[in-house]
């Protein structure tokens, strides 16, 4: 991912916040830069959603800035803080968090906006399209509570 200047600058006024609010600058930085690879090509976004998927441990208070992220205007980028947020939910490491992040997901599962198609590009440069992004906090909410209702979802 190319970094141009104004981004260049997003990234350094970031990394400035999360260290005021007492988040690792750098983990923000790298978490921003993950998020931000899913509107780059399609190997990057392909790269950053299997990075997303894997993800498992974090240092310090992330999951606020993930919550944000669920309301991305790029449902791409919602998609992969879901898939990051259910990850950390799945990790032994985070059982604290897991309340947060449940609150976290099922807001942002009733939120209107939720009901939207995600769509990234493959490696191929072709358009992929990973399903609706209610269905993907749905998945989320379910694997980091452990719970099935038998439903198949979000209508």
């Amino acid at each position: 991912m190319v970094v141009n200047g104004s981004q260049s600058i997003v990234l350094q006024i970031a990394g400035g916040v999360a260290q005021q609010q007492g988040h690792d600058p750098a983990q923000m930085l790298r978490i921003l830069a993950l998020l931000a690879a899913l509107r780059d090509t399609g190997k990057v976004q392909q790269d950053a959603l299997a990075a997303a998927e894997r993800f498992r441990l974090a240092e310090g208070d992330i999951v606020p800035a993930l919550a944000a992220a669920l309301q991305d205007e790029s449902a791409a980028t919602a998609y992969a803080a879901a898939q990051m947020l259910a990850a950390l939910g799945r990790s032994a490491e985070t059982p604290q968090r897991r309340a947060e992040i449940v609150a976290a997901l099922a807001d942002a599962l009733r939120d209107p906006r939720s009901r939207r198609g995600v769509y990234v590009l493959d490696a191929e440069q072709k358009i992929q399209y990973l399903g609706r992004l209610d269905e993907a906090l749905y998945r989320g909410l379910v694997q980091v509570t452990g719970a099935s209702t038998g439903a198949a979802g979000p209508q």
